[in-house]
């Protein structure tokens, strides 16, 4: 009995889970389930892990190559280093190329982007190869002087036949005045000695020169005899030259048939030389360069006079235009005729170009320039509250809505497709200058059209070149903008603020930009007189004609409209035109019936209206001053 009472409750203690075999296996299986859970979360860390890891070796990857992407935008580094030495980074939309043309890289001095993929191997020619090539050309013209009939053993004995020609003909001039007799055996002297100095390899090499640059143009031809006439307080290194030029300019002369009789009575072979000389110069200049005529005192100790030739602004010009245009400034050229072009133009501050009113309304925050610096133009701002103290002055985002002639629904219905002015202004103007704001403080900037919009009667581009760029309303005008970012989702386009055009020049100011001529863009030269780099009635600089297929600049200019971007006198940090040629719209409204343009135009001079001057225009308005500068903006 009392064995089988110790199996029943045994057998109870099994059943309420008690008893050595039931404890260990719920024991082994709870110790299991915790084993595998701490593994599988090892495991998981360690896949995680991992993948963190390999993203972030990813980025850096990105990062170290100079290219960090997101949604919308490339991170591509400039050719510029921030304080730290760091390369500075600018955001590239999706859809656009970083330029990689040598002066086009710097965030700090104009940082610009083409539309679309660019091959830059294709347009940008390897210099290393066109040096190799020029070398080779060098090599090769330096051969055939060599092999010429007149190289330097044959010149030798040239020189030696024209001593002994000297010589007698000294020795026939016995029976002439005492001074000829003087003058010649001084000349017969000065000639051995510089015999004797050719003959060292310094004057060899100086004959090389000097044998060669004849042989390329008249123009080396006088060069050369000018740097002879002027090296007067060195008579004998003067006269060697002479004497180791006879034969070969004797030679030119010849081929242009313009040699005369030898046999004077100087009887002095380099006085014949310098006569046929300034013969063939003259003739070939139209007579317009005289020189007094020389006798063999030139080359004695004595007394010279020679009377300056003056060259001409058409002889100058001749001088330089010949020089060849690379293979790469052409494929340059018309890439810049054929792609969109923006320039980035860096904010530091974006507190600067907007502020917030008591309602919460953003405000542009226009400035007023002058000849030392900049201040507000209609508007304070105190404890962050900005207020714009006249609503029918310079004011944005806004409409025209304080006269019953612009911005009525009536008008807009006609030049705005049906569009209302609260549609007008609250769903696009409004919501687009938010919308600025947010971009430039995400990314640090916006980027600016590189050249006046051109295109305005079809399809809008910002190419250089562009004549299309006048004659349209401002209603029209600011739908072509909108249109200029076509299929791209990852940027916005829109016709530029006044804030934004105040901002680009305050940035030109402070990132030392300067003009064509290497002045530093100061307060005056922005503010007050932008002659010297706008196309303004009293401003005169060459740019290149239309319909050029090169991009030399040989028109003159006048008081008339310029393609764009024709004339590097008016590119300042990569930007053309900022400046004078047309007046450039914005969406800056004024007064109860005009919006204002910016920059001045080619009909005024740049001293009334420099780069920051205001002109109001009715939106209904158009002219042939009147045209549109582009804003690009990252979503």
């Amino acid at each position: 009995m009392k064995e089988k009472k110790k199996k029943n409750q045994k057998h109870k203690f099994i059943q309420k889970g008690y008893g050595n075999e039931p404890t260990v296996i719920e024991f082994n299986l709870s110790k299991a389930v915790i084993i595998l859970i701490v593994i599988g979360v090892i495991i998981a860390t360690i896949t995680t892990v991992k993948v963190i890891t390999s993203i972030m070796r990813a980025q850096e990857n990105k990062v170290l190559a100079g290219e960090e992407t997101n949604e919308h935008v490339v991170w591509v580094e400039s050719s510029d280093l921030d304080e730290e030495g760091n390369p500075i980074k600018v955001p590239v939309p999706k859809g656009y190329s970083a330029s990689k043309i040598p002066g086009e890289t710097s965030a700090n001095n104009g940082f610009v982007i083409y539309e679309g993929e660019v091959d830059w191997d294709a347009i940008l020619v390897d210099t290393a190869s066109q040096n190799s090539m020029s070398t080779q050309s060098t090599e090769e013209e330096e051969s055939n002087v060599e092999n010429e009939p007149s190289n330097l053993e044959t010149t030798t004995q040239d020189k030696e036949n024209t001593t002994n020609m000297i010589t007698s003909n000294d020795s026939t001039e016995n029976t002439n005045t005492n001074n000829t007799m003087k003058s010649d055996e001084n000349q017969e002297i000065l000639i051995e000695d510089t015999i004797s100095q050719t003959n060292t390899t310094e004057n060899e090499n100086q004959f090389k020169e000097n044998i060669e640059a004849p042989q390329v143009s008249t123009e080396n031809e006088k060069t050369t005899k000018t740097e002879i006439v002027k090296d007067e307080n060195d008579k004998e290194e003067a006269n060697s030259q002479e004497t180791t030029l006879t034969d070969t300019e004797q030679t030119i002369e010849e081929n242009k048939n313009t040699v005369e009789d030898s046999n004077n009575e100087e009887n002095s072979t380099e006085q014949e030389i310098k006569d046929n000389q300034e013969t063939s110069n003259n003739q070939e200049s139209n007579n317009q360069n005289q020189q007094s005529e020389t006798n063999t005192q030139a080359v004695t100790n004595e007394t010279t006079t020679t009377k300056n030739t003056n060259v001409t602004n058409e002889e100058t010009l001749e001088t330089v235009e010949p020089r060849a245009v690379s293979q790469q400034d052409i494929n340059i050229f018309n890439l810049q005729k054929e792609r969109n072009q923006y320039v980035w133009v860096p904010v530091k501050d974006p507190s600067r170009i907007f502020g917030v009113d008591s309602n919460g309304k953003l405000w542009g925050k226009l400035y007023h320039y002058s000849s030392t610096g900049r201040s507000p133009n209609n508007w304070t701002e105190r404890r962050e509250i900005m207020s714009i103290y006249d609503k029918m002055h310079s004011k944005e985002p806004d409409i025209i809505h304080y006269n019953t002639d612009y911005d009525i629904d009536s008008r807009l219905q006609s030049f705005q497709d049906g569009k209302a002015q609260d549609e007008l202004l609250l769903k696009e103007l409004e919501e687009n200058f938010y919308l600025t704001i947010k971009s430039i403080k995400e990314y640090g900037g916006f980027y600016i059209g590189r050249y006046e919009t051109g295109g305005l009667s079809g399809t809008a581009v910002v190419r250089k070149m562009e004549e299309d760029i006048h004659s349209q309303t401002w209603y029209t005008m600011y739908e072509k903008s909108k249109e200029l970012k076509g299929e791209n989702d990852h940027v916005v386009t829109s016709m530029i603020w006044g804030s934004l055009w105040d901002e680009t020049l305050q940035w030109l100011i402070d990132s030392g930009a300067t003009t064509s001529n290497g002045t530093k863009l100061t307060y005056e030269l922005v503010g007050a007189n932008s002659t010297t780099w706008g196309n303004y009635t009293n401003s005169r600089f060459k740019y290149i004609p239309s319909g050029s297929i090169t991009p030399e600049e040989t028109a003159e200019k006048g008081s008339t409209r310029l393609p764009t971007g024709s004339s590097e006198y008016t590119k300042v940090n990569n930007i053309y035109d900022l400046a004078g040629n047309v007046w450039d719209g914005t969406l800056e409204t004024n007064s109860t019936n005009s919006r204002f343009s910016r920059g001045g135009f080619y009909g005024y001079d740049g001293n009334g209206n420099p780069a920051t001057h205001r002109y109001g225009n009715v939106p209904s308005g158009s002219g042939d001053r009147l045209g549109l500068r582009v804003l690009l903006l990252i979503k």
